[in-house]
């Protein structure tokens, strides 16, 4: 397996080329320290696996991943942060992420990730698990809230949403002020934004 190694920290690269370098038939085959390393590497030496930190240099690992993604939909890329939150989870699985590991884990568990992933499986930590379970059940819209994120989408103010569905302003609002708290949102356009990366809703053309 040639892998690819993403991470700011020469001692977690070190580590993990050591960790990597006892396991038979790994090889570490490229390191990087920035997000913008990560494409440049996959297309000199095409590895396998990337391994990657969300916390990187010039720009964030979610971004690195939609760009490995973007340029080739066969890339596998296995996370390996201290970022454990629903938010740092659930981008990095939406931009394409098939593995998510914290560095606290076990070591046998990153390793188990990686091949779980080049062997087109997916391995989530159970903590990353966990926080997607929590973000699933604690954010799942009622058919109305639906029906209004989707106005809301589409640019609809209050009043016209009222009117579309038949319900007064003030149900509107109450509606409103549940899909903010669902998708931890502070206003509006955060609203849109993030059900728009969780699948929730299509962009407007």
């Amino acid at each position: 397996m040639r892998i690819v190694v993403l991470d700011n920290q020469p001692i977690v690269r070190g580590g993990l080329r050591a960790l990597l370098g006892a396991q038979a038939g790994f090889e570490v085959v490229g390191e990087g320290t920035a997000a913008t390393d990560a494409l440049p590497l996959f297309h000199a030496v095409r590895p396998d696996v990337v391994l990657m930190d969300l916390q990187l240099r010039n720009g964030s690992g979610v971004d690195a991943i939609r760009a490995l993604r973007d340029a080739d939909v066969d890339s596998r890329v296995v996370v390996l942060t201290n970022c454990s939150d629903e938010a740092h989870v659930w981008a990095a699985i939406a931009a394409g992420a098939q593995g998510y590991v914290l560095k606290d884990a076990e070591p046998a568990r990153i390793v188990d990730a990686l091949r779980a992933v080049h062997e087109g499986r997916r391995y989530l930590d159970p903590e990353a698990s966990l926080r997607l379970v929590e973000h699933v059940h604690g954010s799942v819209l009622t058919s109305r809230e639906q029906q209004v994120l989707e106005l809301l989408a589409a640019g609809a103010r209050n009043k016209t949403i009222a009117l579309r569905l038949g319900i007064s302003e003030d149900t509107v609002k109450g509606h409103m002020k549940n899909i903010l708290g669902k998708l931890g949102a502070q206003g509006r356009t955060e609203a849109v934004s993030k059900a728009i990366q969780r699948g929730l809703v299509q962009a407007m053309g």
